[in-house]
């Protein structure tokens, strides 16, 4: 039973991450790894779980921009004109006088 073991250049390499990213989700906890002497290795296990956990998050950040994006700003948009129609009214009225 053998697996496949990745140094931290390795992953880096794989996934397009810093080392220090790597290092910075090792230390959240968000990546799990194999502390071997000094060193520190991933498997295929501990990767696809890390990514699924990003996956997760990359969808709950876009239905986030999605629920806001069907908001309805008309009160705003009707609030913005009555503003303006209220500054023009006014710089007519100092205008007459």
């Amino acid at each position: 039973m053998s697996k496949t073991l990745y140094s931290k250049n390795d992953l880096s390499s794989k996934l397009k991450l810093s080392i220090t990213t790597i290092d910075n989700k090792m230390k959240d906890g968000e990546l799990d790894f194999y502390k071997i002497g000094k060193s520190v290795r991933f498997d295929d296990d501990m990767i696809t779980e890390f990514l699924r956990k990003q996956t997760g998050k990359m969808y709950k950040q876009k239905l986030f921009s999605h629920k806001h994006r069907d908001t309805d700003v008309s009160s705003l948009a009707n609030s913005f004109n009555m503003v303006l129609d209220n500054q023009k009214g006014n710089g007519d009225t100092n205008e007459e006088t």
